[in-house]
């Protein structure tokens, strides 16, 4: 049975223990180990700490690169008439996606005789609104 003897013996040993464990220097945060001192510093401000973040992944390439690379010869026969019915649009959808749109850029010269006949038609069009 517990009495307020027994209480003040134990709240005794108890507070004996405690000075005895704390020594000078090492306390709350101040032990090497302590979980205040394993904590990361916080980033500065404008700094982050996974400036490229998680890669994405584009499960529509693999499928279009999966497809290209596995069926070459249906591939090549359905393009080809896609082509053939004038429908380049197909091709050129499904090549960006499985590679990438192109990082050149084409350039297209036109020739005098080209320029001499839009120059021509133009003149003719605004020749003929005004009549």
């Amino acid at each position: 049975m517990r009495n307020a003897d027994s209480i003040e013996e134990q709240n005794a040993r108890v507070e004996g223990s405690t000075q005895r464990t704390r020594r000078k220097g090492i306390g709350s945060g101040n032990h090497p180990n302590s979980r205040a001192q394993l904590r990361p510093k916080p980033w500065p401000k404008g700094v982050s700490g996974n400036p490229g973040g998680k890669p994405g992944y584009d499960v529509g390439a693999k499928i279009a690169r999966t497809i290209f690379e596995s069926n070459e010869e249906a591939i090549y026969h359905a393009m080809a008439e896609a082509l053939l019915r004038g429908n380049a649009y197909t091709f050129k959808e499904l090549c960006e996606r499985a590679y990438g749109k192109l990082k050149e850029d084409v350039v297209h010269h036109a020739d005098e005789a080209l320029l001499a006949a839009l120059a021509a038609g133009r003149k003719r069009n605004s020749d003929g609104d005004g009549s």
